[in-house]
Protein backbone atom coordinates (compact mmCIF):
# COMPACT_ATOMS: atom_id res chain seq x y z
CA UNK A 1 0.00 0.00 0.00
CA UNK A 2 2.09 2.87 -1.36
CA UNK A 3 1.18 6.43 -2.23
CA UNK A 4 1.85 5.92 -5.93
CA UNK A 5 -0.70 3.07 -5.86
CA UNK A 6 -3.29 5.48 -4.46
CA UNK A 7 -2.45 7.77 -7.39
CA UNK A 8 -3.34 4.95 -9.79
CA UNK A 9 -6.62 4.23 -8.01
CA UNK A 10 -7.64 7.88 -8.22
CA UNK A 11 -6.48 8.15 -11.83
CA UNK A 12 -8.73 5.24 -12.77
CA UNK A 13 -11.57 6.20 -10.41
CA UNK A 14 -11.71 10.02 -10.41
CA UNK A 15 -15.23 9.99 -8.97
CA UNK A 16 -13.58 9.22 -5.61
CA UNK A 17 -12.48 12.84 -5.76
CA UNK A 18 -15.37 14.46 -7.62
CA UNK A 19 -18.01 13.42 -10.13
CA UNK A 20 -17.32 14.46 -13.70
CA UNK A 21 -13.53 14.62 -13.54
CA UNK A 22 -11.59 13.48 -16.61
CA UNK A 23 -7.97 12.38 -16.16
CA UNK A 24 -5.40 14.31 -18.24
CA UNK A 25 -1.91 13.64 -16.89
CA UNK A 26 0.23 12.72 -13.88
CA UNK A 27 3.48 14.05 -12.38
CA UNK A 28 2.75 17.46 -13.87
CA UNK A 29 5.45 20.14 -13.78
CA UNK A 30 4.23 23.23 -11.94
CA UNK A 31 7.38 25.35 -12.01
CA UNK A 32 10.47 25.74 -9.81
CA UNK A 33 11.16 22.02 -9.96
CA UNK A 34 7.87 20.99 -8.33
CA UNK A 35 5.42 18.41 -9.60
CA UNK A 36 1.75 17.85 -8.90
CA UNK A 37 0.51 14.28 -8.64
CA UNK A 38 -2.51 14.28 -10.95
CA UNK A 39 -4.20 16.60 -13.43
CA UNK A 40 -7.91 16.39 -14.34
CA UNK A 41 -10.49 18.49 -16.17
CA UNK A 42 -13.76 19.17 -14.38
CA UNK A 43 -17.29 19.49 -15.76
CA UNK A 44 -16.78 23.21 -16.36
CA UNK A 45 -13.63 22.65 -18.38
CA UNK A 46 -11.25 23.89 -15.70
CA UNK A 47 -7.95 22.18 -14.99
CA UNK A 48 -7.91 20.49 -11.59
CA UNK A 49 -4.45 19.94 -10.11
CA UNK A 50 -4.66 17.24 -7.45
CA UNK A 51 -2.08 16.57 -4.76
CA UNK A 52 -2.61 13.20 -3.07
CA UNK A 53 -1.81 12.29 0.53
CA UNK A 54 -2.89 9.46 2.79
CA UNK A 55 -3.26 11.94 5.64
CA UNK A 56 -3.39 15.73 5.23
CA UNK A 57 -1.08 17.02 7.93
CA UNK A 58 2.28 18.72 8.37
CA UNK A 59 3.64 17.17 5.18
CA UNK A 60 0.75 18.57 3.15
CA UNK A 61 1.01 21.99 4.80
CA UNK A 62 4.69 22.21 3.89
CA UNK A 63 4.09 21.18 0.31
CA UNK A 64 1.17 23.42 -0.61
CA UNK A 65 3.18 26.48 0.42
CA UNK A 66 5.47 25.71 -2.53
CA UNK A 67 2.76 25.85 -5.18
CA UNK A 68 2.45 29.61 -5.59
CA UNK A 69 2.04 29.30 -9.35
CA UNK A 70 -1.10 27.23 -8.84
CA UNK A 71 -2.53 29.66 -6.32
CA UNK A 72 -2.18 32.48 -8.86
CA UNK A 73 -3.83 30.45 -11.61
CA UNK A 74 -6.71 29.50 -9.34
CA UNK A 75 -7.33 33.15 -8.48
CA UNK A 76 -7.56 33.94 -12.18
CA UNK A 77 -10.18 31.24 -12.56
CA UNK A 78 -8.10 29.17 -14.99
CA UNK A 79 -7.63 26.20 -12.69
CA UNK A 80 -8.33 24.67 -9.33
CA UNK A 81 -5.98 23.13 -6.82
CA UNK A 82 -7.25 20.23 -4.74
CA UNK A 83 -5.57 18.37 -1.92
CA UNK A 84 -7.22 15.01 -1.40
CA UNK A 85 -6.66 12.50 1.40
CA UNK A 86 -8.53 9.87 3.38
CA UNK A 87 -8.33 12.08 6.48
CA UNK A 88 -6.87 15.32 7.83
CA UNK A 89 -5.13 16.22 11.05
CA UNK A 90 -7.18 18.51 13.35
CA UNK A 91 -7.49 21.98 11.84
CA UNK A 92 -5.69 21.06 8.64
CA UNK A 93 -8.67 21.25 6.29
CA UNK A 94 -9.35 24.80 7.51
CA UNK A 95 -5.71 25.78 6.93
CA UNK A 96 -5.86 24.42 3.39
CA UNK A 97 -9.04 26.33 2.60
CA UNK A 98 -7.70 29.59 4.05
CA UNK A 99 -4.81 29.36 1.62
CA UNK A 100 -7.17 29.20 -1.34
CA UNK A 101 -7.08 25.43 -1.88
CA UNK A 102 -9.85 22.87 -1.80
CA UNK A 103 -9.72 19.88 0.50
CA UNK A 104 -11.63 16.78 -0.65
CA UNK A 105 -11.80 13.74 1.58
CA UNK A 106 -11.58 10.37 -0.17
CA UNK A 107 -14.49 8.15 0.95
CA UNK A 108 -12.82 5.40 2.94
CA UNK A 109 -15.61 2.87 2.40
CA UNK A 110 -15.50 3.27 -1.39
CA UNK A 111 -11.71 3.05 -1.39
CA UNK A 112 -11.76 -0.17 0.63
CA UNK A 113 -14.40 -1.61 -1.70
CA UNK A 114 -12.00 -1.04 -4.58
CA UNK A 115 -8.92 -2.19 -2.65
CA UNK A 116 -10.09 -4.54 0.14
CA UNK A 117 -6.50 -5.64 0.81
CA UNK A 118 -5.80 -2.10 2.10
CA UNK A 119 -8.47 -2.22 4.79
CA UNK A 120 -6.32 -3.41 7.69
CA UNK A 121 -3.46 -1.01 6.99
CA UNK A 122 -5.80 1.94 6.64
CA UNK A 123 -7.16 1.23 10.10
CA UNK A 124 -3.63 1.26 11.52
CA UNK A 125 -3.33 4.94 10.67
CA UNK A 126 -5.29 5.74 13.81
CA UNK A 127 -3.81 3.06 16.06
CA UNK A 128 -0.05 3.75 15.96
CA UNK A 129 1.71 3.83 19.30
CA UNK A 130 3.96 6.55 20.66
CA UNK A 131 7.63 5.77 21.29
CA UNK A 132 8.97 6.65 24.72
CA UNK A 133 11.98 8.98 24.53
CA UNK A 134 12.65 9.87 28.12
CA UNK A 135 15.51 7.47 28.83
CA UNK A 136 18.14 9.20 30.98
CA UNK A 137 21.47 9.62 29.24
CA UNK A 138 20.16 8.42 25.86
CA UNK A 139 22.02 9.54 22.74
CA UNK A 140 20.64 12.97 21.65
CA UNK A 141 20.46 11.89 18.02
CA UNK A 142 18.46 8.79 18.94
CA UNK A 143 16.04 11.03 20.84
CA UNK A 144 15.63 13.11 17.67
CA UNK A 145 14.94 9.95 15.62
CA UNK A 146 12.27 8.92 18.14
CA UNK A 147 10.72 12.39 18.13
CA UNK A 148 10.56 12.45 14.33
CA UNK A 149 8.82 9.07 14.41
CA UNK A 150 6.19 10.33 16.86
CA UNK A 151 5.51 13.42 14.75
CA UNK A 152 5.20 11.73 11.34
CA UNK A 153 3.84 8.24 12.10
CA UNK A 154 0.24 9.18 11.27
CA UNK A 155 1.14 10.65 7.89
CA UNK A 156 3.70 7.95 7.07
CA UNK A 157 1.97 4.84 8.40
CA UNK A 158 4.69 2.40 7.28
CA UNK A 159 7.55 4.19 9.04
CA UNK A 160 9.39 2.45 11.85
CA UNK A 161 12.63 2.71 13.83
CA UNK A 162 15.36 0.18 13.13
CA UNK A 163 18.07 -0.05 15.79
CA UNK A 164 20.67 -2.18 14.06
CA UNK A 165 24.12 -0.80 13.34
CA UNK A 166 22.78 2.70 13.96
CA UNK A 167 19.26 4.02 14.65
CA UNK A 168 17.44 4.82 11.43
CA UNK A 169 13.93 5.45 10.19
CA UNK A 170 12.77 3.05 7.48
CA UNK A 171 9.77 3.14 5.17
CA UNK A 172 9.09 0.20 2.88
CA UNK A 173 8.47 1.31 -0.70
CA UNK A 174 8.06 -2.09 -2.35
CA UNK A 175 9.55 -5.53 -1.77
CA UNK A 176 13.07 -5.07 -0.38
CA UNK A 177 13.27 -1.40 -1.41
CA UNK A 178 13.16 1.28 1.30
CA UNK A 179 13.42 4.91 2.23
CA UNK A 180 16.15 5.21 4.85
CA UNK A 181 16.74 8.24 7.10
CA UNK A 182 19.57 8.62 9.63
CA UNK A 183 22.42 10.78 10.92
CA UNK A 184 25.73 10.62 9.09
CA UNK A 185 28.94 9.41 10.71
CA UNK A 186 31.12 10.93 7.98
CA UNK A 187 29.62 14.43 8.26
CA UNK A 188 29.29 15.55 11.87
CA UNK A 189 26.33 17.86 11.16
CA UNK A 190 24.86 15.71 8.37
CA UNK A 191 21.48 14.03 8.04
CA UNK A 192 21.06 11.55 5.20
CA UNK A 193 17.80 11.01 3.30
CA UNK A 194 18.21 7.88 1.21
CA UNK A 195 16.41 5.45 -1.05
CA UNK A 196 17.82 1.97 -1.58
CA UNK A 197 17.07 -1.12 -3.59
CA UNK A 198 17.54 -4.44 -1.75
CA UNK A 199 18.18 -2.91 1.65
CA UNK A 200 21.04 -4.49 3.65
CA UNK A 201 21.91 -7.00 0.91
CA UNK A 202 25.68 -7.00 0.46
CA UNK A 203 25.51 -7.56 -3.29
CA UNK A 204 22.62 -6.58 -5.55
CA UNK A 205 22.52 -6.71 -9.34
CA UNK A 206 19.41 -4.52 -9.18
CA UNK A 207 21.33 -1.84 -7.27
CA UNK A 208 24.17 -2.00 -9.78
CA UNK A 209 21.80 -1.66 -12.73
CA UNK A 210 19.83 1.17 -11.12
CA UNK A 211 23.04 3.07 -10.41
CA UNK A 212 24.01 2.90 -14.08
CA UNK A 213 20.57 4.18 -15.08
CA UNK A 214 20.80 7.14 -12.71
CA UNK A 215 24.39 8.03 -13.59
CA UNK A 216 23.27 8.57 -17.20
CA UNK A 217 20.64 11.09 -16.06
CA UNK A 218 22.51 13.43 -13.71
CA UNK A 219 20.98 16.59 -15.18
CA UNK A 220 17.46 15.30 -14.62
CA UNK A 221 18.27 14.20 -11.08
CA UNK A 222 19.78 17.59 -10.24
CA UNK A 223 16.60 19.21 -11.53
CA UNK A 224 14.34 16.91 -9.50
CA UNK A 225 16.26 17.32 -6.23
CA UNK A 226 17.41 20.90 -6.80
CA UNK A 227 20.93 19.86 -5.74
CA UNK A 228 24.22 18.96 -7.35
CA UNK A 229 25.15 15.33 -7.92
CA UNK A 230 28.65 14.96 -6.48
CA UNK A 231 31.20 12.34 -7.49
CA UNK A 232 33.52 12.66 -4.49
CA UNK A 233 34.67 9.28 -3.25
CA UNK A 234 35.44 10.58 0.24
CA UNK A 235 32.48 12.49 1.60
CA UNK A 236 34.58 14.13 4.32
CA UNK A 237 36.14 16.29 1.61
CA UNK A 238 32.78 18.05 1.26
CA UNK A 239 33.22 19.54 4.73
CA UNK A 240 35.78 21.89 3.18
CA UNK A 241 33.24 23.20 0.66
CA UNK A 242 30.27 25.55 1.03
CA UNK A 243 27.68 22.92 0.02
CA UNK A 244 24.82 22.54 2.53
CA UNK A 245 23.13 19.75 0.52
CA UNK A 246 24.13 17.36 -2.25
CA UNK A 247 23.14 14.15 -4.02
CA UNK A 248 25.19 10.98 -4.41
CA UNK A 249 24.38 7.92 -6.52
CA UNK A 250 25.78 4.72 -5.06
CA UNK A 251 25.49 0.94 -4.95
CA UNK A 252 25.74 0.82 -1.14
CA UNK A 253 23.52 -1.60 0.77
CA UNK A 254 21.97 1.38 2.62
CA UNK A 255 21.51 3.74 -0.30
CA UNK A 256 21.11 3.74 -4.07
CA UNK A 257 20.63 7.50 -4.07
CA UNK A 258 20.75 9.89 -1.15
CA UNK A 259 20.58 13.57 -0.35
CA UNK A 260 22.86 14.77 2.43
CA UNK A 261 21.78 17.81 4.41
CA UNK A 262 24.18 19.74 6.64
CA UNK A 263 22.33 21.15 9.62
CA UNK A 264 24.90 23.72 10.71
CA UNK A 265 25.22 24.86 14.30
CA UNK A 266 22.36 22.74 15.55
CA UNK A 267 22.00 21.87 19.22
CA UNK A 268 21.17 18.16 19.29
CA UNK A 269 19.95 18.42 22.86
CA UNK A 270 17.01 20.52 21.64
CA UNK A 271 15.13 17.44 20.52
CA UNK A 272 11.86 19.06 19.44
CA UNK A 273 13.55 21.88 17.55
CA UNK A 274 15.90 19.53 15.72
CA UNK A 275 13.09 17.14 14.77
CA UNK A 276 10.97 19.99 13.42
CA UNK A 277 13.91 21.13 11.27
CA UNK A 278 14.47 17.66 9.79
CA UNK A 279 10.86 16.63 9.08
CA UNK A 280 10.42 18.95 6.04
CA UNK A 281 13.62 17.48 4.58
CA UNK A 282 12.20 13.96 4.91
CA UNK A 283 8.86 14.89 3.36
CA UNK A 284 10.55 16.73 0.49
CA UNK A 285 12.89 13.81 -0.25
CA UNK A 286 9.96 11.40 -0.37
CA UNK A 287 8.11 13.67 -2.82
CA UNK A 288 11.19 14.09 -5.02
CA UNK A 289 12.04 10.39 -4.98
CA UNK A 290 8.45 9.41 -5.76
CA UNK A 291 8.81 11.57 -8.89
CA UNK A 292 12.18 9.99 -9.68
CA UNK A 293 10.76 6.47 -9.43
CA UNK A 294 7.93 7.33 -11.80
CA UNK A 295 10.52 8.35 -14.41
CA UNK A 296 13.19 5.73 -13.74
CA UNK A 297 11.50 2.54 -12.66
CA UNK A 298 13.80 0.29 -10.58
CA UNK A 299 14.90 -2.93 -12.28
CA UNK A 300 12.92 -6.02 -11.33
CA UNK A 301 14.57 -9.06 -9.79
Amino acid sequence: MYEFELHEVLKNNPSLIEDGLVFLDKEVNVGSGFRCDLLFRDKEGKKVFVEVKWIAGKRAAIQIEQYEVLINEAKEGNSRFVLTAIDARPGMSEIIKRRGFEFIKIPLDKLVNLKPEWGEKLLKKTTRTTVSHNAKGENPKLLVIKKIFDLVKDELPDIYINRGQKPRLLINWAGDDYFNFYFSNAISDGFRCAFVLDLDKKNSLRRDAFREILLKSKDKIEELYNSLVLDMSDERIVQETDHDAWIKIMRHRWYSIYKMHRLGEINWKKTDETAEAIIPLIFKFIEQTDSLLQIFRPPVS
